[in-house]
């Protein structure tokens, strides 16, 4: 199944679940076929995804225009897409994937107000923009690309999950209108500090694998936080955890730590 990547093999949060049994059916339809879906693991998320489309490897320039209008879940992977566009008559559309084409700008999403995940991964958009139209929005992923900034997300306060990785991020920045975010994911972007977390209390995952991160520090609000990962970064002390109660794993692999005996007497698993 293409659809299912490494994002799917990640720590598991109820969110994320939904995602991977979604994604399997949808990896299971055909080109350009409506099927009812087979799994129903969390009815209140997408019980009513009838309608799914499936473009994937089709060697498309553009999103084709004659798309039904009932579609809910539009797949476009793995294509030669430059723009988004076409998207006037989906006014049902929930999910969009389009990774791994030739997009530049986020844009053309006026139309698709009822939008809930969108998949941005592996194109050559540089920021993030024009989200305005999709207020119900709940995971937004955009790994892969040549951001460089976290900007305009003060339309998507509903945002429950957030995909960053691999871009050329400096700072962890310009959260505090996703207060309801619990998955944030940041691998291999060029951060040195962590910082600016107070605003999403509700996060339960964070991950800043493979970034220039020498410091455990800043995450006095994050008491929801269930799992933290550091790995490869240049941290050398574990610190300033004691506002994390729910904490259950710290990954702090291939970094220098010196004083892993300091997480005696907490209750998470430690893994370095």
């Amino acid at each position: 199944v293409q659809l299912l990547n490494d994002r799917f093999l990640k720590p598991i949060t109820m969110h994320i679940i939904r995602h991977v049994l979604l994604m399997l059916v949808l990896g299971c339809c055909m080109h350009n076929s409506m099927a009812q879906p087979t799994h129903d693991p969390q009815p209140q998320y997408w019980r009513n995804y009838h309608r799914v489309v499936d473009y994937s490897n089709q060697r498309l320039t553009q999103i084709p225009r004659n798309i039904p209008s009932d579609t809910e879940v539009l797949i476009l992977d793995n294509n030669n897409i430059t723009r988004l566009e076409h998207l006037s008559n989906l006014k049902q559309l929930k999910v969009l994937s389009i990774r791994n084409n030739k997009i530049s700008r986020i844009q053309n999403l006026n139309y698709v107000e009822q939008l809930e995940v969108l998949y941005l991964d592996g194109n050559h958009i540089t920021r993030i923009e024009n989200l305005n139209y999709v207020e119900n929005l709940l995971v937004l992923s955009i790994s892969d690309n040549h951001i460089d900034r976290i900007q305009n997300l003060n339309y998507v306060e509903n945002l429950k999950e957030l995909y960053l990785e691999n871009n050329n991020i400096s700072r962890i920045q310009n959260l505090n209108y996703v207060e309801e975010l619990e998955v944030l994911y940041l691998d291999n972007n060029r951060i040195t500090q962590i910082e600016n977390l107070n605003y999403v209390e509700q996060l339960m995952v964070l991950s800043l694998r493979s970034n220039n991160i020498t410091r455990i520090q800043n995450l006095n609000y994050l008491e929801q936080l269930r799992e933290l990962y550091l790995d490869n970064n240049n941290i050398k002390r574990i610190e300033n955890l004691r506002y994390t109660k729910a904490l259950q794993l710290l990954s702090v692999q291939d970094n220098p730590i010196s004083n892993t005996h300091s997480s005696v007497g907490y209750s998470f698993r430690l893994r370095y």
